[in-house]
């Protein structure tokens, strides 16, 4: 008897823990249109950091950005990537090649940039340096200009 209610204890929990999976959304989003749905979420949360003016002229946040962008709604979204949570690895995936876009996308534009003829402006002026006499010389006259207000003080 004892034996019986153990397996059935056990079987019980096995069947249980089947149970709490998630189940696949009605409308799936494909795992790659899931990692573009990141990407621009990453990118339009980025620029309403950095400048929120499109977004306010329009009235929108950069989610409801993406939803439009995709012809999904934020139910659609949270339970495609509740559904892709639940499996760890392909959600690491996921996120792995987001990843790797944006960063792959950041070593592009950083080289656009270091290449646009007004950052090669600025470099140059960078790169001219006083030299150590036109330091000492700028010390000199300032160390000059204040001796010769210190004497026509005393003089007062």
């Amino acid at each position: 008897m004892k034996k019986l209610v153990l397996i059935i204890a056990v079987a019980f929990l096995l069947l249980n823990c089947n149970s709490n999976a998630v189940q696949k959304p009605e409308k799936l989003i494909e795992k790659e249109v899931m990692v573009d749905i990141f990407y621009d979420l990453y990118l339009a949360n980025a620029m309403f950091t950095a400048d929120s003016k499109y977004f306010v002229d329009r009235n929108l946040t950069p989610s409801q950005y993406v939803y439009q962008k995709y012809k999904i709604d934020s139910l659609q979204f949270v339970q495609n990537d509740h559904y892709y949570a639940s499996d760890l690895p392909i959600y690491e995936k996921l996120y792995a090649t987001v990843t790797e876009r944006l960063k792959k996308n950041k070593d592009l534009m950083d080289t656009l940039v270091a290449k646009s003829p007004q950052v090669e402006g600025k470099k140059l002026q960078e790169k001219k340096v006083t030299t150590p006499l036109q330091v000492r010389d700028s010390l000199r006259k300032n160390l000059l200009f204040k001796s010769k207000k210190d004497k026509d003080n005393a003089a007062d």
